[in-house]
Parts: C-alpha cells; structure tokens; sequence
C-alpha cells in the first residue's frame, strides 16, 4: 500500500464479527443467487480498481467505542448496476491495512453507500473489509487495522 504514499493512521485493534455473510454467498437469505462480491468484483476491476486477486467476501471489523467518517473517498463508483433485478448501487473504498499473526496485509474499506444499498446495514462502529484470504482468521480474532488519514477520519480508537 505504500505506492499510495499517504498518511496512515496508528495501528489500531478491532475485533472480527459475524457479518450478514451475503457478499460472501453463505447466507441463506441471499437475494442474489450467489455473493454479492462474487459479482461486483469483476465490476470494481473493469472500472480501474485493483481488486482481481481479493477474496469475494468481506471482514466485518468491529472498531468497539472508535467511530469512523470519510472525509473524501479513495474511490467511487457511483450508480453500480451489479444486479439485473435490483436497483444500482454506489461503493466507496480506501485502502487500509492489516495484520494477523505478525503477518501484514493490504487490504481496502469496501463501503456500500447505504443511500442506495437495499438492506443488511452495517452498525455505525463496523466497517467491511475486503481482501486476500486470510489462513487462521477467525470470529472473534483480534487484529490490527491502519487507515488513511488522507480518506478517513478514526475517533476514540484502541492503539496496539
């Protein structure tokens, strides 16, 4: 992430949950078919964003007491139709960064803006976290998380 070349935030501990488990397909309330990342992935990488080696499901990071605004996206997609049978949709990302077991891995704030998404929202202290898979991760882990201060503003946050 460092080709970013931004102002990263301290490293900070948050806490993995259980999502919705609708972007990875494993819920049985999926409207889609299949998850939801299996199919904008592919969207996210014809619109520039490089996302194609990204494991199609989301971390659910929970920040605890810490709160979490954009000041300005990364990037933006605005008015996604992903979904022949739903309305389109728009995404905001940032780069972060985390670790597990001592290993460090590049990782991006996938954002579904909740003006346009259709259900399953997120509580206002989680954020959804896409990235390579990760061996060993489990509900409950405790890790390490950094954001870019140039694209998000963290408040109240557990240094580590």
């Amino acid at each position: 992430m460092n080709e970013y070349k931004l102002t990263w935030s301290s490293w900070f501990n948050v806490k993995l949950i259980p999502g919705y488990q609708i972007a990875s397909g494993k819920s049985n309330d999926n409207p889609y078919g299949c998850g939801s990342l299996q199919l904008q992935l592919p969207l996210f990488c014809q619109q520039g964003l490089p996302f194609e080696s990204l494991f199609a499901g989301t971390l659910n990071l929970d920040l605890g007491s810490a709160t979490f605004r954009w000041s300005k996206p990364w990037k933006a997609i605005t008015e996604l139709q992903w979904h022949r049978d739903f309305p389109a949709e728009s995404f905001l990302f940032s780069p972060c960064e985390i670790t597990h077991s001592g290993q460090r891995y590049s990782a991006f704030i996938y954002y579904p803006d909740p003006a346009t998404k259709i259900g399953h929202f997120q509580s206002s202290n989680t954020i959804e976290v896409i990235s390579t898979f990760i061996p060993g991760l489990n509900y409950g882990d405790t890790i390490k998380v950094r954001v870019p201060l140039d694209y998000i503003e963290v408040a109240g946050v557990q240094h580590g």
